[in-house]
């Protein structure tokens, strides 16, 4: 069901962006779900809700699991090394490519940190909630990030991209030879 809510997604999407290739917007769902599969331990498999805003020509999503959270998932692997990250480091830590734990062969490390290229590529915004840590990261900027000192139970992701930045769709039938 979740990875036919991204093809269907993009699929709706695409009727309204002016011709604009959806796929790496698609494929960076896949992932959090991903994530969420792999890490969370949610007892739900996870919310989404993506929404399009054609005066500024943008797309947002949000997906949210009510699951252990990110700071937990990282401090329970870290845990055997010793190390202890305060929630928002361990988002950061989350954000590094090649950091994995208890990751699957297929997206082993790069999911999120596909998620964070995306925003930068894309001129968007990357906020991660989990736990009591919070980070945004908007294209171009520093990181914001710290400690809300709240309990936020599992983990809310939200992406912002401006579609202006998005390549054409190839809708050739070009036969390639190989």
């Amino acid at each position: 069901m979740i990875y036919s809510y991204s093809t269907y997604a993009r699929k709706y999407f695409e009727r309204f962006t002016n011709n604009k290739d959806l796929v790496p917007l698609s494929s960076n769902m896949d992932e959090v779900f991903n994530n969420i599969f792999d890490h969370s331990q949610s007892p739900v498999t996870g919310y989404i809700i993506t929404q399009y805003y054609p005066k500024n020509n943008k797309i947002s999503f949000s997906a949210c699991d009510f699951g252990i959270g990110i700071p937990t998932s990282i401090n329970e692997a870290a845990n055997a090394d010793g190390v202890q990250y305060e929630d928002w480091k361990a988002i950061l830590k989350s954000l590094e490519r090649g950091f994995s734990i208890r990751s699957t062969p297929r997206n082993r490390g790069f999911g999120l940190n596909n998620l964070l290229e995306l925003t930068e590529n894309s001129n968007g915004r990357l906020q991660i909630t989990s736990n009591d840590g919070s980070v945004i990261k908007k294209a171009g900027m520093m990181y914001n990030a710290g400690n809300l000192n709240i309990q936020f139970k599992g983990t809310l992701i939200k992406v912002d991209v401006d579609l202006n930045t998005f390549e054409e769709k190839d809708e050739s039938d070009e036969i390639f030879d190989f």
